[in-house]
C-alpha cells in the first residue's frame, strides 16, 4: 500500500498548479500525496486528517496517515489509523501487519502477536509478518519461538542477509553458537560488508573458545566501521579471555647460584691477588 501511495505522489507531483485548498476528500488526499512525495510529511498530515474527516472510509488516506505518523515515530497516533484500516478492510494482511509492527514498536509484543497471526492466517507466506512475529518473541524472550519464525522467513526467502543474521542472533540467545556462526556466515556470503554479522560472529566464536578466529571477525567489523562500540567491546573481551585461555609456554628453570656462590667467587679472586703479591716479593 505504501509504495502505491509513493508512486501516486510522484505522478501527482509532476502536475503543475495543484490547489493547496481542498473541498473534497479526494482533493485533500491528492494534495497530501504531493506533499508526502516531496518529503513534507508534517505538512501532509492536516490534509489527510481532513480527507478522513470528510470520508471516514477513504482507505488510502487512512493508511498514508498511519504511515506518515509511523515514520515520524508517533506510534500511538499511527496505531489509531492502522486499526481504522483493519476495520475498513479486514481481509488485507498488510493492515494487520502494520498494527502488529506498531505494537512491537510500542513495546506491546503480546498484542502484536495477535495481529500478526491474523495477517498470517490470510497469507501464510507473508515474510514480513513472520519476521515481525519473530521479533515479538525476541521481545518476550521466547527465543526458541523466535527461531521457528525466522526459519519460516528463510524458507520463503533464503537470500535475505538480514533474515540470516536475525536467525543467528536468535540462536546466540539460546547458546547454539555453532549454528549461529553458520547463519552469520550465510549472511556474510550474501553481504560481505555486513558489520553486525562480523561482530556477532566474533562473539559466537569467542564463546566457542576460538579466540583467534573471533578476533579476526571483530577486527573485520572494525575495519568496516572503526567506531562500532559493540565490536570494540567484544575485541577487548576476546583479547582478555584469549590471554587467559592460551597455554603459556613452559619456562626453562633459571639456573640459580648456591647461597655461598658470592663467597666462593670472592675467595678465588682474593687467592689470585695474594699469589701475585707473593711472587713480587
Amino acid at each position: 500500500m505504501k509504495w502505491i501511495c509513493v508512486i501516486l505522489g510522484f505522478l501527482l507531483g509532476a502536475v503543475p498548479g495543484l490547489a493547496q485548498e481542498c473541498g473534497t476528500a479526494e482533493e485533500c488526499f491528492d494534495t497530501a500525496v504531493t506533499l508526502y512525495s516531496e518529503g513534507k510529511y508534517a505538512e501532509a498530515i492536516p490534509y489527510l486528517e481532513k480527507a478522513v474527516a470528510l470520508d471516514p472510509e477513504h482507505l488510502d488516506a487512512v493508511v498514508l496517515l498511519g504511515n506518515i505518523l509511523f515514520d515520524l515515530e508517533q506510534y500511538d497516533e499511527a496505531l489509531v489509523y492502522y486499526k481504522k484500516a483493519v476495520a475498513i478492510q479486514p481481509e488485507e494482511e498488510y493492515h494487520w501487519y502494520y498494527v502488529g509492527l506498531t505494537l512491537n514498536m510500542l513495546g506491546r509484543p503480546s498484542e502484536a502477536l495477535e495481529n500478526l497471526e491474523k495477517a498470517l492466517e490470510i497469507n501464510s507466506r507473508f515474510k514480513c509478518a513472520w519476521y515481525e512475529k519473530g521479533f515479538a518473541y525476541m521481545l518476550l524472550q521466547k527465543y526458541d519461538d523466535a527461531v521457528q519464525c525466522y526459519e519460516k522467513t528463510l524458507e520463503i526467502d533464503p537470500s535475505d542477509p538480514w533474515m540470516q543474521f536475525l536467525m543467528g542472533d536468535a540462536l546466540l540467545k539460546i547458546s547454539q553458537y555453532e549454528d549461529a556462526v553458520e547463519r552469520f556466515d550465510a549472511a556474510l556470503s550474501l553481504n560481505e560488508d555486513f558489520v553486525e554479522a562480523w561482530t556477532e560472529k566474533g562473539y559466537a566464536l569467542m564463546e566457542l573458545g576460538k579466540y583467534e578466529e573471533a578476533l579476526e571477525s571483530v577486527e573485520k567489523a572494525l575495519e568496516l566501521e572503526p567506531e562500532n562500540e559493540k565490536a570494540q567491546a567484544y575485541k577487548q573481551e576476546i583479547e582478555e579471555k584469549g590471554g587467559i585461555a592460551e597455554e603459556k609456554p613452559v619456562e626453562s628453570p633459571v639456573a640459580t647460584e648456591p647461597e655461598d656462590a658470592g663467597i666462593s667467587v670472592f675467595a678465588v679472586v682474593a687467592g689470585f691477588l695474594l699469589t701475585l703479591l707473593l711472587r713480587k716479593r
